[in-house]
């Protein structure tokens, strides 16, 4: 490629490789029109020359008909669905972290990044929280992890969250531990939800999921007494995006709903920024 002339790298974290461009790599099928393929590295990384960062990851997502609230806002791990802008307009992609693969750089810039699909910050930072979360997800205590497998919550609050899919964001979990198997784990969940909308309807279907909620770790987790046993739910709420503070999120760990547990403490925290 000659020199390296980082002022004229159009390349970015987000951008597309045309069809005719992967076509011609072998990634896909001529007649495969529905694939597209997303560039993934850091902006830091594209611009280094090869002899520094020799390759570019990207992902070969597919198009979509309608985004899934379950897969948006980087809520599950393991896959995303994320909108693009087209010139007439919102394309949706379906990414999923197994389909990430690499290729050498100079390969790669051998052409220009696709126009037919662009990125906005918005959802640009949505990727980056995605890509980084699969490395510093959260992980809760084994004896935490075997109370919820053994009273099949998960199950359950999957019931009570996925309709919610469209506005919620994360499920946050601020954990007490305790390693007396007499004392309860003390925790409060925070049901983290977008303000795009705040109509009534959408409140009163989050207050309604916090209802559920509370009865069904009260079910679950009280005696006759009224009394906690294992676990005691300290509350459920509803909190907007806006109104969650940072200092708030250092204490949260973001209830995957598929995480693996940590054998040693402390735990990890998936906010806080490196």
């Amino acid at each position: 490629m000659g020199d390296w002339d980082r002022e004229t790298i159009q390349w970015r974290q987000g951008s597309c490789l045309s069809h005719e461009h992967i076509v011609r790599l072998g990634l896909i099928k001529p007649e495969d029109t529905e694939s597209v393929a997303v560039v993934i590295s850091h902006d830091c990384d594209l611009l280094q020359a090869p002899t520094v960062e020799n390759s570019v990851e990207f992902i070969i997502s597919k198009k979509i008909a309608k985004q899934d609230g379950n897969f948006s806002f980087g809520k599950n791990a393991r896959r995303l669905h994320l909108n693009f802008q087209s010139e007439t307009e919102e394309v949706y992609l379906d990414l999923k972290a197994v389909d990430k693969q690499s290729i050498d750089k100079v390969t790669i810039f051998a052409e220009q990044p696709s126009n037919q699909l662009t990125l906005d910050n918005p959802a640009k930072a949505i990727l980056q929280k995605w890509l980084a979360a699969r490395y510093r997800r959260s992980a809760f205590p084994d004896n935490f992890n075997n109370i919820i497998k053994d009273n099949k919550i998960e199950n359950f609050l999957k019931k009570i969250i996925e309709p919610l899919g469209d506005i919620l964001i994360a499920v946050m979990v601020q954990i007490e531990e305790t390693t007396d198997e007499k004392v309860p784990f003390k925790l409060t969940l925070y049901l983290l939800h977008s303000t795009r909308n705040n109509s009534e309807a959408v409140i009163s279907r989050l207050q309604s999921a916090v209802t559920a909620i509370k009865d069904l770790f009260e079910k679950h987790f009280t005696d006759e007494s009224a009394e906690w046993q294992q676990l005691e739910l300290i509350d459920c709420v509803d909190v907007s995006e806006e109104v969650l503070t940072y200092a708030q999120t250092l204490m949260l760990k973001k209830w995957e709903f598929d995480h693996l547990s940590l054998q040693t403490n402390p735990q990890q925290e998936i906010f806080q920024e490196t």
